[in-house]
């Protein structure tokens, strides 16, 4: 009799079944789609990759709203601008309010400069673009809310003419860890003081939102109001003690256009004694406006050089700036848009 098999069977030339060799055609199979679908993936995301070759974005994590600290970096200087709640403020002298438009211009044309917008490497072309020797520009950090940081680059010292039509300059700029320069039309070249970034304007509200004003100086004072009297409508009055007199609007329009003139030309961290310097003050305006409210502007002793000390009522004793005297010449020597007010006062006064 004939045995029974165990085992799997065997074919004729001794080997194992067809199992095994199914087994192997399987994996290989297996393997073969996994190739053609990793390919197939790779043609699919081709056009996608040149596209940001082409178009992306240099910065692609760069939010506005999400920048809260920019760090600007240049041999022996350091400048921080942090945002917090009450906007943007300078860490030199620390907390002075800086000027919004200044800093979302700059974010917003950083944040549009593209990949295809590189122009050489530095390993080539460094002299060309202002990257070697002493006068490299600064190097800029912009962090985010959670710490991480959304743009970092170094300026190079020799800016980006301005296009034909454009009239937009910007910088020439090397992304952190590489070697590829971009051309970044629009972006300003930024430096590691405090003045590039403050509101110049010393007068900020609009002419036409102001409905109060008290100016003062030496012992001269004038109030007025817009549209106080009888039939006066959006004019202004001067506030007599015999009640509303009408005022010549278009003096009082001049002189809020002087007054807007006024701007910083250097400004500090206020030290104690300070407030001798404005007792008594040389002028004051008291101004209120239906947007912003109170407004209170003071310019107090000579801080030589042809200037004078100034302080704003929203800098809350912080600070101490200086404007140049010959600006408040022009609006209280005589013949001056304050002076020629002044006399119309005592006229509608008597």
């Amino acid at each position: 009799s004939v045995a029974p098999q165990v085992g799997p069977p065997r074919s004729r030339r001794g080997g194992h079944s067809m199992s095994g060799r199914n087994l192997f055609t399987g994996v290989h199979l297996v393997l073969g789609l996994v190739l053609i679908a990793l390919v197939a993936a790779d043609l699919a995301l081709a056009p996608d990759r040149t596209r940001r070759e082409e178009s992306g974005v240099l910065f692609p994590g760069l939010d506005l709203a999400d920048a809260v600290r920019i760090e600007i970096q240049e041999p022996g200087q350091r400048l921080v601008l942090e945002r917090s709640s009450t906007g943007w403020r300078l860490d030199q002298p620390a907390g002075f309010p800086v000027e919004v438009r200044a800093v979302t211009d700059w974010l917003g044309a950083l944040s549009r400069v593209l990949e295809a917008d590189r122009v050489g490497r530095l390993d080539t072309a460094a002299e060309v673009f202002g990257f070697e020797g002493e006068e490299q520009g600064a190097r800029v950090t912009v962090t985010g809310s959670r710490g991480g940081r959304l743009a970092v680059y170094r300026e190079g010292s020799k800016p980006v003419a301005a296009r034909a039509g454009s009239g937009r300059l910007g910088v020439h700029l090397v992304p952190e860890g590489s070697q590829d320069v971009y051309r970044a039309t629009g972006v300003p070249t930024v430096r590691a003081r405090g003045e590039r970034f403050w509101n110049p304007r010393l007068f900020e509200l609009a002419a036409d939102d102001v409905r109060r004003l008290e100016l003062a100086f030496q012992d001269r004072v004038v109030r007025l109001e817009r549209g106080s009297g009888p039939g006066s409508g959006d004019g202004w009055d001067f506030q007599t003690g015999a009640g509303p007199k009408e005022a010549p609007g278009l003096l009082v329009a001049e002189l809020l256009a002087g007054s807007q003139a006024l701007v910083l030309d250097a400004v500090r961290a206020a030290e104690a004694g300070d407030f001798a310097l404005f007792d008594p003050p040389f002028a004051r305006w008291s101004v209120e406006s239906e947007l912003a409210g109170p407004y209170e502007l003071i310019v107090g002793a000579e801080a030589g050089e042809g200037r004078r000390f100034v302080q704003r009522s929203d800098w809350d004793g912080k600070f101490v700036a200086e404007l140049s005297a010959g600006l408040l010449d022009e609006l209280f020597g005589p013949g001056g848009s304050a002076d020629r007010l002044f006399l119309r006062a005592d006229q509608a006064g008597r």
